[in-house]
């Protein structure tokens, strides 16, 4: 995410990153913003004033055989001999699931994907999913 301010003549300035994906990426998604043409500034009374304005930035990279190629790394995650294997890019790592509070042992496949609530990923050296199903 970027926040930028537009002055009150409509251009663009004071750039910052608020969310980094990584500094090549961020210098880039500033490179893009400050090149954006001029805004109608916000208005007070009639009268021009600078605002801030927040942009999200979606990067999709290509890798050397042209295949596009998300930023983000897909993770997978499967039962193998009734523990969660989380595989990222090749690599194989045990998580431990908790579904409503409680360790998950069973089989991932089992869980109805249309009752699930909300997920959320731990992203500490533990490797944590909570999962919270809908009541």
């Amino acid at each position: 995410m970027v926040r930028f301010v537009i002055n009150k003549d409509g251009s663009v300035g004071e750039t910052s990153v608020l969310r980094s994906a990584d500094p090549l990426l961020d210098k880039e998604a500033l490179r893009v913003v400050s090149t954006l043409p001029a805004f109608k500034p916000g208005e007070v009374d009639g009268k021009p004033v600078s605002v801030y304005y927040v942009l999200p930035v979606g990067f999709s990279l290509k890798d050397d055989a042209g295949k596009e190629n998300s930023a983000m790394p897909v993770v997978k995650v499967k039962s193998v001999d009734d523990k969660q294997v989380a595989d990222v890019d090749g690599r194989k790592e045990e998580v431990k699931v908790y579904v409503d509070g409680k360790l998950y042992e069973g089989n991932l496949a089992d869980i109805d994907p249309s009752k699930i609530e909300s997920m959320t990923v731990d992203k500490s050296k533990e490797g944590v999913i909570r999962i919270e199903m809908k009541k």
